[in-house]
């Protein structure tokens, strides 16, 4: 499991109702835009994919552009769904 003080783990359940983990570590590379890898925290899985998101805007109307790479052709829909709705739960938060 990655380690250090840029690393996060992310758990969620999924509609069949198991549990997911996700591992990575993260940077800000400047002011409005950070990247991270992304890999399932699971037996034998290695390959990480990478997320890149970049903040425009002002903080009332502030534009999320965010771009996951490195992803297989079949999980591309799945995380597509997963990130369309967690920025639609951040968006209702405010």
């Amino acid at each position: 499991m990655t380690k250090g003080p840029n690393c996060f783990v992310v758990t969620y359940r999924s509609m069949d109702g198991s549990e997911k983990r996700f591992v990575g570590s993260y940077k800000v590379s400047r002011r409005g835009k950070v990247q991270f890898t992304w890999r399932r925290d699971a037996f034998g899985e290695t390959s990480s994919s990478l997320v890149r998101i970049r903040l425009q805007g002002d903080f009332e109307r502030t534009t999320v552009n965010l771009k996951h790479v490195g992803l297989a052709q079949e999980e591309q829909s799945h995380y597509s769904t997963l990130w369309q709705a967690s920025l639609e739960k951040l968006a209702s938060l405010f």
